[in-house]
């Protein structure tokens, strides 16, 4: 399996985990969820979905911008 980041696509060795969502708010109960699974795998790969029911106008590169600052306290 590999996972796109900002450095590029890099292959996921190790136990790992999908945090699929639309993070439309992402919360910090997201964040606390992520946090958890961090410590249990050793990659989470966070998936940004788009709900195409929704009556919210799409914005789903701002969410993607937003999350790397908003998950990096749990990546460390």
């Amino acid at each position: 399996m590999t996972a796109t980041t900002e450095r590029g696509v890099l292959p996921v060795q190790g136990p790992s985990a999908v945090y699929p969502g639309t993070f439309d708010p992402f919360t910090l109960g997201r964040r606390d969820l992520a946090a958890r699974a961090r410590v249990m795998f050793d990659w989470v790969i966070v998936l940004l979905a788009v709900n195409a029911d929704s009556n919210q106008p799409p914005r789903p590169r701002i969410r993607a911008a937003w999350l790397p600052t908003m998950l990096v306290r749990v990546a460390m």
